[in-house]
């Protein structure tokens, strides 16, 4: 682990940092995932309940790796023999898989198709030319705002151009899905602190779908949306500040039910 840059000016001051996700996990300092799990759950949060990983997550790790850092496949994965594991034969061809890829992921084959499918198709579109190249993958980036250290670690930088480039693997990669999307999963914290603690000017979000053909959104969360992005950072500032009156115990006031209202998307939405 070792710092590349030092950025200090009147608006900036930030580190760039050589690490691994593990070293980038470990790092002591908030992400944007921490922020969201604090709107959506402080408790949980303050507990550091894990979310479990998905078969959706798997798959949108291979094929980050596959587009950003093809070079650490063979290390990092391994593609399970197609064997009946309740024979004798297929037993003992499993055991040798296995003992020889103790550290690696262990992925099937038809996962490893659907990702080369996916990276394909980024190539064959012209956006892996146009948005992951000329530039670098997986950097580590600490810096302070709003009076706290944040680290984000986007997924492809564009210095020349200050430009941030978040692949995202989703199930609907139009603009209506991935609106919904942005809304759901707050994607727009992630764009803001990103370019909060980078001093990158522009950060676009590139949406691949999980399923042949592979359809690619691109798309650029507006101003609104990131003013958003800041009263919710603040927001969670607040009760990270507050995190050890937090706890599972409830008034009685707060086991009443709480009124709510469906989004405006259900009512304005023609195929709702």
């Amino acid at each position: 682990m070792y710092i590349i840059t030092h950025i200090k000016t009147r608006e900036l001051d930030m580190k760039k940092y050589d690490l691994t996700q593990r070293e980038y996990r470990e790092f002591p300092a908030i992400s944007t995932s921490d922020i969201k799990k604090v709107l959506d759950n402080p408790y949980k949060f303050k507990i550091g309940m894990e979310v479990e990983e998905t078969p959706a997550m798997k798959l949108g790790s291979l094929v980050h790796l596959l587009v950003l850092e093809p070079q650490k496949f063979n290390e990092t994965y391994a593609i399970a023999p197609s064997v009946d594991k309740r024979t004798k034969e297929g037993k003992a061809i499993w055991s040798e898989f296995a003992e020889s890829n103790q550290d690696k992921i262990i992925i099937d084959s038809t996962m490893h198709e659907t990702a080369q499918g996916m990276l394909e198709s980024l190539k064959t579109s012209g956006v892996f030319e146009k948005y992951f190249t000329q530039g670098e993958a997986e950097t580590s980036y600490i810096g302070e705002a709003l009076g706290a250290e944040f680290k984000v670690r986007p997924d492809f930088f564009n210095l020349d151009k200050s430009l941030i480039v978040d692949l995202k693997c989703v199930s609907n990669a139009s603009a209506k899905g991935f609106q919904r999307l942005c809304a759901n999963l707050r994607y727009y914290i992630q764009a803001y602190l990103y370019m909060k603690i980078t001093g990158a000017k522009q950060f676009v979000f590139v949406a691949i779908e999980t399923k042949a053909p592979y359809t690619i959104g691109v798309y650029e969360l507006d101003y609104i949306a990131l003013e958003l992005a800041e009263e919710e950072v603040k927001k969670a500032l607040q009760i990270i500040s507050n995190l050890e009156n937090i706890s599972n115990v409830y008034s009685d006031e707060s086991l009443n039910p709480t009124i709510l209202t469906l989004p405006n998307y259900v009512f304005y939405d023609s195929e709702a």
